[in-house]
């Protein structure tokens, strides 16, 4: 018997990574006031432009998270209505490899329209980046891996359970014939 099951499906349209390189990061501590930032140039993905924001320090709904790095990824088209997203950070090492230890990644994320963005207010600590060698001369690489989402939706699957043909009647014949030939 056939039983069937939903399953959610999330179509991806289509993937990109972009590298943002802030040259001279000793100086940004300077350079960048509290709640400033500095952002990427503009890339595109799946139809849509998007810019990755850098803040040494920021202080969301009033917390303070002065001693950390925070990203954001903030969708930058103007004619976007709603569009789904799936991203990553990660912190690249001074060969170009992920920090395994600085990779973040977000659940499918909704950006409603041009100007909204979703990141992390902690994506590491300043005075561990300052100690940190994965800095090549005095530069900090972050990526920024974007997956847009072109339909999420569930899909009913037709689970069919197969049955291997019985073989019960060889098995009671096999029976009864050792019964009969005990008798003998």
């Amino acid at each position: 018997m056939a039983e069937y099951s939903n399953i959610p499906v999330a179509i991806v349209a289509k993937e990109k990574y972009f590298v943002m390189k802030i040259y001279g990061y000793s100086r940004t501590k300077e350079v960048l006031k509290h709640g400033e930032h500095a952002t990427s140039a503009r890339f595109s993905v799946g139809g849509h432009h998007w810019i990755v924001i850098y803040v040494l320090d920021y202080y969301p709904n009033g917390e303070k998270d002065a001693d950390f790095v925070s990203v954001y990824l903030r969708l930058d088209s103007s004619d976007a209505k709603v569009v789904k997203a799936k991203f990553k950070f990660s912190m690249l090492d001074k060969d170009g490899e992920p920090v395994a230890s600085y990779n973040y990644t977000s659940p499918i994320t909704t950006f409603r329209s041009k100007g909204s963005d979703w990141g992390y207010n902690k994506f590491i600590k300043k005075a561990d980046l300052d100690g940190l060698v994965h800095l090549r001369d005095d530069c900090l690489s972050i990526r920024c891996d974007v997956s847009v989402i072109k339909a999420s939706e569930e899909i009913r699957v037709n689970q069919l359970v197969v049955v291997p043909p019985s073989d019960l009647h060889q098995h009671l014949r096999f029976s009864a014939m050792k019964q009969i030939m005990r008798r003998y």
